[in-house]
């Protein structure tokens, strides 16, 4: 039992991704010298929030809401 076609298949997809990875790179490059080099990075978002209390958050959503 020999592992030939598996090693192949290897091959094969360590050289498609080597091709990908060069077209991509080549492709940034000309982005970025056709649009000019962008150094901002967008914004971390985060999802981290305070828990409320229900009866905290109820409170204040009545003040929004309410007519005065």
């Amino acid at each position: 039992m020999s592992c030939r076609g598996y090693q192949c298949a290897r091959a094969r997809r360590a050289a498609r991704r080597q091709q990908l990875q060069a077209e991509y790179r080549l492709n940034a490059a000309l982005k970025a010298a056709i649009n000019g080099e962008c150094n901002e990075k967008a914004p971390v978002l985060s999802l981290n929030r305070r828990p409320m209390d229900r009866v905290t958050k109820a409170l204040s959503v009545r003040r929004t809401y309410a007519v005065n």
